[in-house]
């Protein structure tokens, strides 16, 4: 669901707890998220050097509130479309292991794909080719 639909502070929540578990891959850990008005509040743990930030999801998206490393200051109440690219800005180790997430996906898809390719290739060469099986006049 995109977070302009969400209507509820159950619904933030619900939001923000799926995009946390879809970035476990790049992040050190996260807590529960926990709603405050109309925003729904999580501390995440860098994976970079183990600072934590407050992220806030709204309905105009998410925002760094509070940060225990003043390198991220700079990035406090700004607004990111995605989660994704709040962690992106924040953090290079975040972006490495999205890479090497990405990578592993590709390179698992790839071998599926190549293992489909040799099964096929095997079946015509099991014999199911119609011109060896006809008897030779």
């Amino acid at each position: 669901m995109h977070k302009d639909q969400i209507t509820t502070a159950a619904g933030l929540v619900a939001e923000l707890t799926a995009e946390l578990k879809t970035h476990t891959y790049g992040i050190h850990s996260y807590e529960l998220p926990a709603t405050i008005e109309f925003k729904a509040y999580t501390t995440v743990t860098l994976l970079d050097d183990r600072a934590s930030i407050v992220v806030a999801l709204s309905r105009s998206g998410y925002v760094v509130t509070q940060e225990s490393d003043p390198k991220y200051k700079r990035f406090v109440d700004m607004p990111f479309e995605t989660l994704t690219a709040l962690l992106s800005a924040l953090s290079p180790a975040f972006n490495s292991a999205m890479h090497q997430a990405l990578s592993t996906r590709l390179m698992a898809i790839a071998a599926a794909q190549q293992e489909d390719d040799d099964e096929e290739d095997g079946s015509e060469e099991d014999g199911s080719d119609d011109d060896d099986s006809k008897p030779q006049e």
